[in-house]
């Protein structure tokens, strides 16, 4: 698979030269593309947990455009299999820090197929961050990963629990400022996205049905249509200046 990727997305991501020259069509559709990879996955029983614009490769798909696919499965999981570490392993999640949810960084992580996919669900939240603004949503929110890290060891070591809805105003900061160069006529979506996906409380990243957070059994085509829906804004917003245009000449 690498020898047949055109790159990275994480080349794009992390050059914000490179970045800025991305239209925000061409990226929601590489997020959408993510979105699928970590869908079929979820169908499949699999967890990827360590998503990243780094662990995304840009391929050439139908009629030479250039798809996104979901790599580096190292740190994935089967969760239809028992775990095969002791349940302190997980705690503090087994993928990259600098994008981890906070549930992991503040070593509260656990070890079932719904932690994973919650966790996977933070991830895709990280990743749009990193198609606006070239960082992941844990940067973005909570500045150094090490000094959490460092305080959660002291906390776990005090028998202290942090309260991670207590987060959930810094990153309401973050996801505003994530969005602040994302075009206007979905800017308001991907920051209500954003705040979902990357709640700092892993139940709030679920789709709400009547009332409630709720887990589907159809995997992550919620996520899909919500993709979709901003795909299709930026195809009608892109087309009213010709209709001006036609109308003016009239």
């Amino acid at each position: 698979m690498m020898a047949l990727a055109s790159g990275g997305l994480a080349e794009i991501t992390a050059v914000p030269s490179n970045l800025a020259t991305i239209a925000w069509d061409e990226r929601v559709a590489h997020w959408r593309g993510a979105i699928l990879g970590v869908h079929q996955m979820h169908l499949s029983t699999v967890a990827h947990r360590d998503l990243k614009a780094e662990n995304c490769l840009l391929m050439a798909g139908t009629h030479n455009a250039i798809e996104v696919r979901v790599s580096d499965l190292g740190r994935s999981k089967d969760f239809g299999l028992a775990p095969t570490l002791p349940p302190w392993v997980y705690l503090g999640g087994l993928g990259d820090r600098s994008h981890a949810a906070p549930e992991f960084l503040y070593l509260q992580g656990g070890n079932s197929g719904d932690d994973f996919r919650l966790a996977d669900l933070y991830g895709l939240g990280s990743l749009l961050a990193e198609l606006a603004t070239g960082h992941g949503m844990t940067s973005l929110a909570l500045g150094s990963w090490n000094d959490v890290l460092r305080q959660a060891e002291i906390d776990l070591a005090a028998g202290v629990t942090r309260n991670l809805s207590t987060l959930r105003s810094q990153y309401k900061r973050a996801c505003a400022e994530a969005v602040e160069d994302v075009p206007g006529v979905i800017r308001n979506d991907v920051a209500t996205l954003l705040e979902q996906l990357c709640d700092p409380v892993p139940g709030g990243r679920l789709p709400r049905y009547s009332g409630r957070r709720t887990r589907r059994e159809d995997g992550l085509k919620w996520l899909l249509d919500k993709a979709d829906i901003l795909g299709r804004r930026l195809q009608v917003e892109a087309r009213k200046p010709s209709y001006r245009r036609r109308k003016g000449a009239v």
